[in-house]
Protein backbone atom coordinates (compact mmCIF):
# COMPACT_ATOMS: atom_id res chain seq x y z
CA UNK A 1 0.00 0.00 0.00
CA UNK A 2 1.05 3.59 -0.69
CA UNK A 3 0.79 6.38 1.88
CA UNK A 4 0.19 9.97 0.76
CA UNK A 5 0.77 12.68 3.35
CA UNK A 6 -0.39 16.24 2.65
CA UNK A 7 -3.30 14.76 0.71
CA UNK A 8 -5.37 17.95 0.98
CA UNK A 9 -2.50 20.03 -0.45
CA UNK A 10 -1.78 21.06 -4.02
CA UNK A 11 0.42 18.14 -4.99
CA UNK A 12 -0.81 15.57 -2.48
CA UNK A 13 -4.39 15.70 -3.74
CA UNK A 14 -3.13 15.45 -7.32
CA UNK A 15 -0.99 12.42 -6.42
CA UNK A 16 -4.06 10.71 -4.93
CA UNK A 17 -5.99 11.31 -8.17
CA UNK A 18 -3.10 9.99 -10.27
CA UNK A 19 -2.92 6.81 -8.19
CA UNK A 20 -6.69 6.35 -8.46
CA UNK A 21 -6.40 6.61 -12.24
CA UNK A 22 -4.30 3.45 -12.30
CA UNK A 23 -6.51 1.61 -9.83
CA UNK A 24 -4.50 2.25 -6.66
CA UNK A 25 -6.35 3.14 -3.47
CA UNK A 26 -3.76 4.88 -1.26
CA UNK A 27 -3.82 5.52 2.45
CA UNK A 28 -3.81 9.19 3.38
CA UNK A 29 -2.69 10.69 6.69
CA UNK A 30 -4.62 13.86 7.48
CA UNK A 31 -5.29 15.97 10.57
CA UNK A 32 -8.91 16.57 9.62
CA UNK A 33 -10.79 13.74 7.86
CA UNK A 34 -13.73 16.04 7.11
CA UNK A 35 -11.41 18.43 5.28
CA UNK A 36 -10.08 15.49 3.29
CA UNK A 37 -13.63 14.60 2.30
CA UNK A 38 -14.21 18.17 1.07
CA UNK A 39 -10.97 18.28 -0.94
CA UNK A 40 -11.18 14.72 -2.28
CA UNK A 41 -14.92 14.01 -2.42
CA UNK A 42 -14.71 11.31 -5.10
CA UNK A 43 -11.31 9.83 -4.26
CA UNK A 44 -10.85 6.19 -3.28
CA UNK A 45 -8.65 6.36 -0.18
CA UNK A 46 -8.11 4.83 3.23
CA UNK A 47 -8.11 7.68 5.74
CA UNK A 48 -5.89 7.67 8.81
CA UNK A 49 -6.12 10.63 11.17
CA UNK A 50 -2.64 11.74 12.16
CA UNK A 51 -0.14 14.50 12.67
CA UNK A 52 3.61 14.64 12.05
CA UNK A 53 4.05 15.71 15.68
CA UNK A 54 2.29 12.60 17.01
CA UNK A 55 4.63 9.61 16.80
CA UNK A 56 1.88 7.07 17.49
CA UNK A 57 -0.29 8.32 14.61
CA UNK A 58 2.70 8.43 12.26
CA UNK A 59 3.51 4.83 13.12
CA UNK A 60 -0.09 3.80 12.56
CA UNK A 61 -0.09 5.53 9.18
CA UNK A 62 3.21 3.93 8.08
CA UNK A 63 2.51 0.38 9.27
CA UNK A 64 1.93 -1.91 6.30
CA UNK A 65 3.07 0.75 3.81
CA UNK A 66 5.54 -0.01 1.00
CA UNK A 67 6.01 3.53 -0.33
CA UNK A 68 5.23 6.98 1.07
CA UNK A 69 4.88 10.47 -0.38
CA UNK A 70 6.07 13.35 1.80
CA UNK A 71 6.02 17.11 1.12
CA UNK A 72 8.64 19.26 2.82
CA UNK A 73 7.62 22.62 4.26
CA UNK A 74 9.05 25.63 6.05
CA UNK A 75 7.33 25.13 9.40
CA UNK A 76 9.91 25.66 12.20
CA UNK A 77 8.96 22.25 13.64
CA UNK A 78 9.26 20.30 10.40
CA UNK A 79 12.93 19.41 10.77
CA UNK A 80 12.18 17.65 14.07
CA UNK A 81 9.05 16.07 12.61
CA UNK A 82 10.97 14.87 9.55
CA UNK A 83 13.56 13.19 11.77
CA UNK A 84 10.80 11.40 13.67
CA UNK A 85 9.03 10.37 10.46
CA UNK A 86 12.24 8.88 9.07
CA UNK A 87 13.05 6.97 12.26
CA UNK A 88 9.56 5.45 12.35
CA UNK A 89 9.73 4.65 8.62
CA UNK A 90 13.01 2.82 9.20
CA UNK A 91 11.50 0.89 12.12
CA UNK A 92 8.48 -0.34 10.16
CA UNK A 93 10.56 -1.22 7.08
CA UNK A 94 9.32 1.36 4.59
CA UNK A 95 10.74 0.43 1.20
CA UNK A 96 10.47 3.74 -0.65
CA UNK A 97 10.17 7.41 0.34
CA UNK A 98 9.33 9.97 -2.35
CA UNK A 99 9.87 13.54 -1.15
CA UNK A 100 8.68 16.72 -2.83
CA UNK A 101 11.28 19.34 -1.95
CA UNK A 102 12.80 22.53 -3.30
CA UNK A 103 16.18 23.97 -4.20
CA UNK A 104 18.47 22.74 -1.43
CA UNK A 105 21.93 23.68 -0.16
CA UNK A 106 22.76 23.41 3.55
CA UNK A 107 25.50 26.04 3.13
CA UNK A 108 23.35 28.64 1.36
CA UNK A 109 22.98 32.19 2.66
CA UNK A 110 19.29 32.02 1.68
CA UNK A 111 17.32 30.59 4.60
CA UNK A 112 14.76 28.83 2.37
CA UNK A 113 17.48 27.03 0.40
CA UNK A 114 19.54 26.26 3.51
CA UNK A 115 16.53 24.81 5.33
CA UNK A 116 15.71 22.42 2.51
CA UNK A 117 19.37 21.49 2.32
CA UNK A 118 19.23 20.44 5.97
CA UNK A 119 16.15 18.33 5.26
CA UNK A 120 17.95 16.68 2.36
CA UNK A 121 20.96 15.86 4.52
CA UNK A 122 18.74 14.06 7.02
CA UNK A 123 17.04 12.06 4.27
CA UNK A 124 20.36 11.10 2.70
CA UNK A 125 21.69 9.93 6.08
CA UNK A 126 18.74 7.58 6.54
CA UNK A 127 18.61 3.88 5.73
CA UNK A 128 15.64 4.44 3.42
CA UNK A 129 15.48 4.13 -0.31
CA UNK A 130 14.45 7.62 -1.39
CA UNK A 131 13.79 9.83 -4.38
CA UNK A 132 13.76 13.60 -3.90
CA UNK A 133 11.87 15.64 -6.49
CA UNK A 134 12.64 19.29 -7.14
CA UNK A 135 9.91 20.78 -9.36
CA UNK A 136 10.19 24.29 -10.72
CA UNK A 137 7.46 26.88 -9.97
CA UNK A 138 3.93 25.59 -10.55
CA UNK A 139 1.91 26.91 -13.47
CA UNK A 140 -1.15 26.74 -11.22
CA UNK A 141 0.23 29.66 -9.21
CA UNK A 142 -0.98 31.97 -11.97
CA UNK A 143 -4.58 30.77 -11.71
CA UNK A 144 -5.05 31.92 -8.13
CA UNK A 145 -3.84 35.40 -8.96
CA UNK A 146 -5.94 35.62 -12.10
CA UNK A 147 -9.01 35.70 -9.83
CA UNK A 148 -7.67 39.02 -8.49
CA UNK A 149 -6.78 40.24 -11.97
CA UNK A 150 -3.17 40.85 -11.00
CA UNK A 151 -0.11 39.32 -9.38
CA UNK A 152 2.26 41.38 -7.27
CA UNK A 153 5.51 39.42 -7.21
CA UNK A 154 9.06 40.54 -6.33
CA UNK A 155 10.70 38.67 -9.20
CA UNK A 156 13.34 39.67 -11.68
CA UNK A 157 15.22 38.65 -14.83
CA UNK A 158 15.85 35.05 -13.78
CA UNK A 159 14.35 32.40 -16.05
CA UNK A 160 12.00 29.76 -14.64
CA UNK A 161 10.86 26.52 -16.29
CA UNK A 162 7.26 26.45 -15.01
CA UNK A 163 5.69 22.99 -14.56
CA UNK A 164 2.10 21.78 -14.33
CA UNK A 165 1.20 20.31 -10.92
CA UNK A 166 -0.51 17.45 -12.72
CA UNK A 167 2.83 16.51 -14.27
CA UNK A 168 4.51 16.70 -10.86
CA UNK A 169 1.86 14.37 -9.45
CA UNK A 170 2.13 11.91 -12.35
CA UNK A 171 5.90 11.82 -11.88
CA UNK A 172 5.62 11.24 -8.13
CA UNK A 173 2.97 8.55 -8.62
CA UNK A 174 5.25 6.68 -11.03
CA UNK A 175 8.13 6.73 -8.53
CA UNK A 176 5.83 5.52 -5.75
CA UNK A 177 4.84 2.54 -7.88
CA UNK A 178 8.45 1.60 -8.66
CA UNK A 179 9.95 -0.14 -5.60
CA UNK A 180 13.36 -0.71 -7.20
CA UNK A 181 14.04 2.32 -9.38
CA UNK A 182 15.54 5.77 -8.83
CA UNK A 183 16.86 5.06 -5.33
CA UNK A 184 19.02 7.68 -3.61
CA UNK A 185 18.20 10.10 -6.42
CA UNK A 186 17.56 13.85 -6.53
CA UNK A 187 15.57 14.76 -9.62
CA UNK A 188 14.80 18.25 -10.92
CA UNK A 189 11.68 18.23 -13.09
CA UNK A 190 10.52 21.16 -15.19
CA UNK A 191 8.27 22.24 -17.97
CA UNK A 192 9.70 22.51 -21.50
CA UNK A 193 10.27 26.30 -21.62
CA UNK A 194 12.21 28.82 -19.54
CA UNK A 195 10.88 32.36 -19.11
CA UNK A 196 10.61 35.12 -16.54
CA UNK A 197 7.44 35.61 -14.51
CA UNK A 198 6.76 38.79 -16.48
CA UNK A 199 7.14 36.95 -19.79
CA UNK A 200 4.70 34.28 -18.59
CA UNK A 201 2.15 36.98 -17.76
CA UNK A 202 2.70 38.49 -21.22
CA UNK A 203 1.98 35.08 -22.77
CA UNK A 204 -1.35 34.95 -20.99
CA UNK A 205 -2.29 38.38 -22.34
CA UNK A 206 -1.14 37.46 -25.84
CA UNK A 207 -3.36 34.38 -25.79
CA UNK A 208 -6.26 36.52 -24.56
CA UNK A 209 -5.91 38.96 -27.45
CA UNK A 210 -9.24 39.59 -29.15
CA UNK A 211 -11.28 38.03 -26.34
CA UNK A 212 -12.43 41.38 -24.87
CA UNK A 213 -10.99 40.43 -21.48
CA UNK A 214 -9.20 42.73 -19.10
CA UNK A 215 -5.44 42.30 -19.26
CA UNK A 216 -3.80 40.29 -16.51
CA UNK A 217 -1.57 42.73 -14.64
CA UNK A 218 1.82 41.59 -13.42
CA UNK A 219 3.39 44.04 -10.96
CA UNK A 220 7.03 43.54 -10.04
CA UNK A 221 8.07 45.58 -6.99
CA UNK A 222 11.51 45.53 -5.42
CA UNK A 223 12.05 43.32 -2.39
CA UNK A 224 11.88 46.35 -0.08
CA UNK A 225 8.68 47.61 -1.68
CA UNK A 226 7.12 44.17 -1.42
CA UNK A 227 8.17 43.77 2.21
CA UNK A 228 6.69 47.13 3.16
CA UNK A 229 3.45 46.39 1.31
CA UNK A 230 2.95 42.97 2.86
CA UNK A 231 3.84 44.06 6.39
CA UNK A 232 1.19 46.76 6.12
CA UNK A 233 -1.29 44.03 5.17
CA UNK A 234 -0.38 42.05 8.28
CA UNK A 235 1.76 39.32 6.72
CA UNK A 236 3.84 37.37 9.31
CA UNK A 237 7.40 38.70 9.23
CA UNK A 238 9.04 35.26 9.39
CA UNK A 239 7.19 33.74 6.43
CA UNK A 240 7.55 37.00 4.50
CA UNK A 241 11.33 36.92 4.85
CA UNK A 242 11.35 33.27 3.80
CA UNK A 243 9.42 34.18 0.64
CA UNK A 244 11.64 37.17 -0.14
CA UNK A 245 14.69 34.95 0.23
CA UNK A 246 13.18 32.31 -2.04
CA UNK A 247 12.44 34.87 -4.78
CA UNK A 248 15.89 36.47 -4.51
CA UNK A 249 17.20 33.97 -7.07
CA UNK A 250 14.85 35.37 -9.69
CA UNK A 251 15.80 38.95 -8.78
CA UNK A 252 19.49 38.06 -9.03
CA UNK A 253 19.02 36.72 -12.55
CA UNK A 254 19.60 33.04 -11.76
CA UNK A 255 18.32 30.90 -14.64
CA UNK A 256 16.76 27.46 -14.30
CA UNK A 257 16.64 25.92 -17.78
CA UNK A 258 14.47 22.94 -18.68
CA UNK A 259 15.70 19.44 -17.92
CA UNK A 260 14.89 16.19 -19.74
CA UNK A 261 14.28 14.30 -16.49
CA UNK A 262 10.47 14.26 -16.77
CA UNK A 263 10.48 12.92 -20.33
CA UNK A 264 13.25 10.42 -19.56
CA UNK A 265 11.19 8.87 -16.76
CA UNK A 266 7.66 9.29 -18.10
CA UNK A 267 8.26 8.70 -21.80
CA UNK A 268 6.39 11.84 -22.91
CA UNK A 269 6.90 15.60 -22.76
CA UNK A 270 5.53 17.71 -19.89
CA UNK A 271 2.76 20.22 -20.49
CA UNK A 272 3.91 23.52 -21.97
CA UNK A 273 2.84 26.85 -20.53
CA UNK A 274 0.79 27.63 -23.65
CA UNK A 275 -0.99 24.27 -23.43
CA UNK A 276 -1.75 24.89 -19.78
CA UNK A 277 -3.23 28.35 -20.43
CA UNK A 278 -5.28 27.02 -23.34
CA UNK A 279 -6.69 24.24 -21.14
CA UNK A 280 -7.74 26.83 -18.55
CA UNK A 281 -8.89 29.53 -20.95
CA UNK A 282 -12.56 29.40 -19.91
CA UNK A 283 -11.55 29.89 -16.27
CA UNK A 284 -9.23 32.78 -17.18
CA UNK A 285 -11.84 34.49 -19.34
CA UNK A 286 -14.41 34.18 -16.57
CA UNK A 287 -12.22 35.99 -14.04
CA UNK A 288 -10.90 38.58 -16.47
CA UNK A 289 -14.19 39.44 -18.12
CA UNK A 290 -14.90 43.20 -18.35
Amino acid sequence: MILVTGATGTTGSAVVRQLNKVGIRPRIMVRDPQKAQRYLPDALVEVVQGDYADAASVKAALTGISAAYLVSNEDPQFEVQLDQFIRIAEQVGLNKLVVLSALADPQSDISFVRLHGQYEQRICQSALNFSIIYPDWFMQNFLGHIQAGQWVFPGGPGLVSFIDVRDVAAFAAKLLQDPTGYHQSCMRITGPQAMTFAQAADKINTMLAGSQCRPFRFIQPTADEYRSMMLQRGAPASSLEMFIGMTSLSRNGVNYPPTSVFADVMGYQPCSFEQFIQQHMDYIRHWLKP
